[in-house]
């Protein structure tokens, strides 16, 4: 393998295979659930404005109504904030999710009661939407903080507290990072003495047509290639016959 072509292989396929399965991915899929269910259900009030059926706006509403579990998920970092500055921001924070509970509880409360007229029921969505997204800026750099905060070790660990709560949007592939990783300290000698080792013939391309890695199949090798996740080159491989 020529010089800094080991090093660049590296590169283009240690992107993290888990990354949809990490927990900051999952969290920010359920706060996408949150935030897809509201839209929803300020779609529906306005064809709720012409029919009045009330029903139909049920299911985006039932969906926020668990909104207290994605606010308990981010609560459990609060080990990892304890300087002054980051105290502050997290009961800014809570503060905020104590709003959107309480919103939403008295939401709850009207939203199907026909003695609420319309303008109200109205009122109380859009106050509703305007504290969830209000918060939403304020988590955007929460996560960005825990993504600089954790290690990998407390990651695995806060994933199995995760995955034991629930997500919102349903049964999630749990994450085992070591199913599938190259550590940076995996020096070039090794990785070389492990694909020679196996009883493979190998071929990597990057995604800018490279090819950087060649294991007993001649350079101009045509074959049908297998496209990597995440934009990452394709690979192509054969079992060497005894």
């Amino acid at each position: 393998m020529a010089k800094g072509m080991f090093e660049e292989f590296l590169q283009e396929i240690q992107g993290d295979l888990d990354k949809e399965h990490h927990p900051l991915s999952r969290i920010k899929e359920e706060k996408k659930f949150i935030l897809d269910a509201l839209t929803k259900l300020r779609q529906e009030l306005r064809f709720i404005e012409i029919h009045g059926k009330w029903k139909e706006a049920e299911e985006p509403l039932l969906q926020l109504k668990n909104i207290g579990g994605h606010h308990e998920k981010l609560n459990l970092f609060d080990e990892f904030f304890i300087e002054p500055e980051d105290l502050y921001y997290r009961r800014l924070m809570r503060h905020e999710q104590e709003a959107i509970e309480e919103s939403l509880d008295e939401l709850l409360h009207i939203f199907l009661r026909e003695d609420i007229n319309f303008v109200e029921k109205i009122w109380r969505v859009e106050a509703l939407t305007k504290l969830i997204q209000e918060q939403d800026k304020r988590e955007d750099i929460f996560l960005q903080m825990l993504e600089e905060k954790l290690t990998e070790h407390e990651w695995r660990e806060k994933a199995n507290q995760l995955e034991a709560m629930g997500y919102l949007m349903g049964r999630v592939e749990p994450y085992n990072p070591t199913l599938r990783r190259i550590d940076p300290s995996l020096k070039r000698e090794e990785f070389e003495a492990i694909v020679m080792a196996l009883p493979l013939r190998i071929a990597y391309e990057n995604s800018r047509g490279e090819l950087l890695l060649l294991k007993d199949f001649a350079p101009d090798l045509d074959a049908d290639w297998i496209e990597l996740p995440e934009g990452l080159g394709k690979i192509y491989f054969e079992e060497e016959k005894e």
